[in-house]
This record gives structure tokens, C-alpha cells and sequence, in this order.
């Protein structure tokens, strides 16, 4: 009896269970898993939605050896992510697999109703729709809000600045996500936040975020593993789109990091912000820095340490501005657009 012929699924299959036992595919997998855990970690996606420990309760090579394990699950389930890793002109498989399974992770929480960002936004986005105190408007895909009906916009505001804004007690005792998701309740700190950040801003009026008010509620009364960190899963999906992921090239969103440096430029403090604009973009020493800006010498250097630190520390959880998934054209675009919103608010330039 003639043995039956072999399928391209079957030789697939072969195809990756030569790579599995091949010294190369522990080097790949390693690095695709430090990238999942990068993204993971800085989006703060609840580990238990992929059966994955904690990396709260367990220690990093620990959480980062189970990533790899998973990883190498989710390679045998789908083919077509089997060709995309195995496709010998694939220059870039590791971010492939690594935003394959990341957006494999986000469809897990929302099937598996972890997504507190997504249901809260949706219900304060449903009160405001039936509030006229609230004017809102559409930029692209982002939903923003104001007591007012014309307004600026603002820079994004980052996460230190959400952490600033205080959580008015006085209009509710009880910080839960079942204590403010009450039509009596979920306006006054819409409008709460919005005098907030316009003050914040040194402006009468202004369209503000949506979810940056998402995100300062779930600071104040989401449990931790639920809390966002720099975005949400929208965001996440925006710089794992479908583009993003195509093996065949170096990727990177160029939206998405002009947003990072306005949102490090909100960051810096303005008695740094002229420090970091000379030292980065015209590449002044610590001397000519001291000379233009009228300080001593020392002043200049250590406004370069601190600024320097804080750069440092904010690119370590962003994708394609740090290892292991650093992008040389991703980081120069980021400091020429950082550049450009300095420039714009150092007097010296």
C-alpha cells in the first residue's frame, strides 16, 4: 500500500520542528520573549488571561522562561504564523511574533472580561453623550471632551501628570470602579478633571482627552494589575496594527513616537527643558550651555545628568526606542520631533 502523500502543513510542521531543535530558535525565542514581557509589563496586560505567572509574585527570568514556553505553544497552533516566522526573506520574525502574540493576548483579556479600560470608557464616553454640560469631538480615532464648545488642543498628558491631579473625596467616599459608574457621580468628575487639567495648562478652555480621564480613574480606583500605565489596549493596538507586523521590514509608527515626545517634552520641567533642547539638539557643550543660558558650568552638567536619567527611563518600556527592539530610525525620528516641540518653547532658541 502506497504511503500517503505529504501535505504543505506537514512539511510546515517539519520545517518548524527543525528550528525548535536547532541551537538558533533559543537565542530567537529569548529575545521575542524580553520583548513580549517589554510590552506586556509596560501596558500592564493581566498575565492571568494567558494562564502566565505574575510578574509581581515571581521573579523576571521566571515570568520571562513561562513567555517562552507560551510562545512556542501559540508557534504550533497557527500556520500562518509558522510561514511568517519561517519565510527565509523575513527580516524582522522576532517583531512579528511579538505583536502576533501580543495581539493574541488583548483578544484573551477582552474575551475573558479583563478590560477595564474599555468597559469604563465606554460608559463615561454613553454619560456624556446624555449630559449637554459636555461638548465632545472626534480627532480621527481619539474622543475628546470640553465644557466648552470651541477649544484648543493640548500636548498628551503623561502619566505623572494624571498621578498630579487630586481625587475630589468630597464628591465620592468610595473609590471603586462601582462607586464612580453612577450617573450621579461619573459627571462632576468629568468636570472635575477638566478644570483640573485647563489649570494645569494655564488655560480658560480646552479639549481634553477622553482617555486620559479613563486612565486618572482607574488610577484612583481600579485594583493595580487593572491600572494603565502609559496607554490603554487601544494603544496597544495601534502600534501592533496589521502593518506593524509584517516580517519583511523594520516597522515603526511614526504617530506613535512623535505622541512619546510630546509626551517626554510634558515631562521635562521647564528650568530643564533649555538644557535639554542645547545639549541634544544643537549639541552644545556643558560650557556653551552655561554661557548661552547664563549659569555656572556645573549647572549645565548636572541638568545633563538629571535629564539624561529621565530620558533613559522613559524609553525603557516604549516600543522601537529601546533594546531589545530599538530602531535607529524610529529613535532619530523621535528626538528630531522632541526637538521640534522644544524649540518651540525654549526662549533661547
Amino acid at each position: 500500500m502506497p504511503e500517503p502523500s505529504s501535505t504543505p502543513s506537514d512539511a510546515l510542521r517539519a520545517a518548524l520542528l527543525v528550528f525548535l531543535s536547532s541551537p538558533e530558535h533559543e537565542a530567537y525565542l529569548n529575545q521575542v520573549a524580553r520583548m513580549v514581557f517589554k510590552t506586556a509589563t509596560s501596558t500592564r496586560l493581566p498575565s492571568r488571561a494567558v494562564d502566565l505567572p505574575s510578574e509581581k509574585a515571581f521573579p523576571e527570568n521566571v515570568v520571562i522562561d513561562e513567555i517562552r514556553s507560551a510562545l512556542v505553544e501559540f508557534l504550533m497552533e497557527r500556520e500562518s504564523i509558522q510561514k511568517a516566522i519561517l519565510c527565509p526573506d523575513a527580516h524582522n520574525p522576532e517583531g512579528f511574533l511579538r505583536t502576533a502574540f501580543i495581539r493574541h493576548w488583548i483578544d484573551r483579556v477582552r474575551r475573558t472580561g479583563d478590560d477595564a479600560f474599555r468597559d469604563l470608557r465606554d460608559y463615561v464616553m454613553r454619560v456624556m453623550r446624555e449630559d449637554d454640560r459636555f461638548y465632545r469631538y472626534m480627532r480621527g480615532k481619539e474622543a475628546l471632551y470640553s465644557l466648552c464648545e470651541r477649544n484648543p488642543t493640548l500636548q498628551p498628558l503623561s502619566d505623572d501628570d494624571l498621578f498630579e491631579i487630586p481625587f475630589p473625596n468630597d464628591i465620592v467616599q468610595d473609590q471603586s470602579l462601582k462607586a464612580i459608574k453612577r450617573i450621579t457621580v461619573m459627571p462632576p468628575l468629568g468636570i472635575h478633571f477638566w478644570h483640573s487639567v485647563t489649570e494645569m495648562y494655564g488655560t480658560p478652555r480646552a479639549w481634553v482627552p477622553l482617555n486620559s480621564l479613563v486612565r486618572w480613574l482607574l488610577i484612583h480606583t481600579a485594583s493595580p494589575e487593572d491600572r494603565p500605565a502609559f496607554g490603554d489596549f487601544e494603544t496597544v493596538g495601534g502600534y501592533v496594527s496589521d502593518e506593524a507586523t509584517r516580517p519583511d521590514r523594520r516597522y515603526f509608527d511614526p504617530g506613535r513616537v512623535a505622541e512619546f515626545a510630546g509626551l517626554f517634552a510634558n515631562r521635562l520641567k521647564d528650568p530643564r527643558k533649555p538644557s535639554f533642547f542645547l545639549c541634544y539638539c544643537r549639541m552644545m557643550t556643558p560650557g556653551e550651555m552655561a554661557g548661552t543660558l547664563g549659569y555656572a558650568e556645573q549647572t549645565a552638567r548636572n541638568h545633563i545628568k538629571e535629564t539624561d536619567a529621565m530620558l533613559k527611563t522613559f524609553l525603557r518600556d516604549l516600543p522601537w526606542l529601546s533594546p531589545p527592539d530599538l530602531n535607529d530610525e524610529a529613535f532619530s525620528f523621535f528626538l528630531e520631533s522632541l526637538c521640534r516641540i522644544l524649540e518651540k518653547t525654549v526662549p533661547s532658541a
